[in-house]
């Protein structure tokens, strides 16, 4: 065997050594990239009826569930949110501390968790109780409402 095709056989073999690492690489540095960065995807958000705005008056609650099976709070108030041109909120019923059920205390203004004593303002940020030491508050929905009918923006699969 001469010189020139021994040179030539390691050179095809470096070459091929270096592609196959290269590949290698790469597949592992895609996948490294892909699960620091995930990919967001777009959430499928639909109006839920929930309620006839003249049948829920202030100060009162309805609880619901949505399709994905979340437990909601919708609440009139009586004063307009910002932005809108109601007094709705609806807010995750349950409690980020242990996920008990929370209430809507009307003379308060506030969401109260009865499990340890956490209160929450009206804008779901918890203000006293194990929640509050967290810095946890509620997820909140939005809320439309369109002539008399109160809609809340729901995920749905």
């Amino acid at each position: 065997m001469s010189d020139k095709q021994g040179s030539r056989r390691s050179f095809l073999a470096t070459g091929a050594m270096i592609s196959a690492l290269t590949a290698a690489y790469g597949f592992f540095f895609k996948n490294v990239f892909r699960f620091v960065f995930p990919e967001r995807k777009a959430k499928n958000v639909r109006p839920m009826f929930v309620a006839y705005a003249p049948r829920l008056p202030v100060g009162s609650s309805v609880q619901f569930y949505t399709p994905k099976g979340a437990s909601v709070i919708l609440t009139n108030t009586g004063q307009l949110q910002k932005g809108t041109n109601h007094g709705f909120i609806a807010f995750s019923s349950r409690c980020p501390h242990l996920g008990c059920n929370v209430h809507y205390a009307p003379k308060e203004e506030r969401f109260v968790c009865p499990c340890h004593q956490g209160v929450f303002d009206q804008k779901g940020v918890a203000i006293s109780g194990p929640p509050a030491q967290a810095g946890q508050r509620l997820s909140e929905f939005s809320v439309v409402k369109e002539g008399e009918s109160v809609y809340v923006l729901v995920e749905v699969a």
